[in-house]
């Protein structure tokens, strides 16, 4: 398969390890603009009174996850339908790729660690898991709340999920699997982490005073997938055109029976 966006070497580590980093994708001044576009979201967030500080977290209730910045940013969707991210998507799931969806991190200073998880656990891809295409927009290391990856991970399938046990983090989580390991991920501004839907990852918490580990991730799945969860219906393709698919309740059902026992 010939590929412009993803070398050989980073395509044979991708389907091998779930995972790979493209160094150097987006140049200084696009970051700029992608955080340039995030702030304007987050601005807008605090404007409108749906970004609410909490006494209990009173810095990260005033940095949540922006989901979805793509649907009213135009500037934003622009970066999403961009040929380098539809691109490496559609060569990384060998086929033409659909948006799922889009969220922006700002991972402020004493943020939580995001816990071990799968994305296709909350996406429900069906029969294929998609991918994700990560955009550091700082440099982003284990101390200031940087990735990790488990490698190899993608071959084992939906795992079962637990409640975290600790304060520290948050959400649905996995264990590490049995003969495997995390490993970190360093970027710099400008990098992207690709990796499979079933790619067991998480992130550190950042424990700097100052420094924020600004993010953009978007989510694909190809073309031929079936059914998705009824959140994620509506995707779009290279074109920004919206396509439907049907709702996954197997994977709903499926998600509930994991869900239940999990503690």
């Amino acid at each position: 398969m010939t590929t412009q966006w993803v070398s050989p070497e980073q395509l044979l580590q991708y389907k091998q390890q779930g995972y790979a980093v493209i160094p150097g994708m987006f140049a200084e001044h696009e970051v700029a603009r992608l955080k340039q576009g995030l702030r304007e979201v987050w601005t807008e967030g605090i404007r409108r009174r749906t970004i609410l500080q909490s006494m209990l977290f009173p810095v990260e209730s005033l940095f949540p996850p922006l989901r979805n910045v793509h649907q009213g940013h135009k500037d934003l969707l622009n970066w999403a339908l961009d040929r380098r991210t539809f691109g490496t998507a559609s060569e990384l799931l060998g086929e033409g790729a659909l948006l799922v969806g889009s969220t922006g991190f700002y991972k402020c200073p004493g943020a939580k660690q995001l816990p071990l998880h799968q994305d296709n656990y909350d996406i429900g891809a069906d029969p294929s898991a998609g991918c994700a295409f990560w955009i550091s927009l700082d440099g982003a290391d284990p101390g200031n709340g940087g990735l990790k990856m488990v490698p190899r991970s993608h071959r084992l399938g939906l795992l079962k999920p637990r409640m975290p046990g600790s304060r520290s983090t948050y959400g649905q989580s996995v264990p590490v699997p049995d003969h495997h390991e995390a490993v970190d991920v360093v970027t710099a501004p400008g990098d992207v982490v690709v990796f499979h839907g079933f790619t067991v990852h998480g992130s550190h918490a950042n424990r700097t005073r100052y420094d924020f580990r600004n993010s953009l991730v978007l989510h694909f799945v190809g073309e031929s997938v079936k059914s998705l969860f009824v959140q994620n219906r509506e995707l779009l393709n290279s074109a920004g055109d919206k396509i439907f698919r049907p709702v996954n309740k197997s994977h709903s059902v499926k998600r509930l029976f994991l869900t239940s026992d999990s503690n």
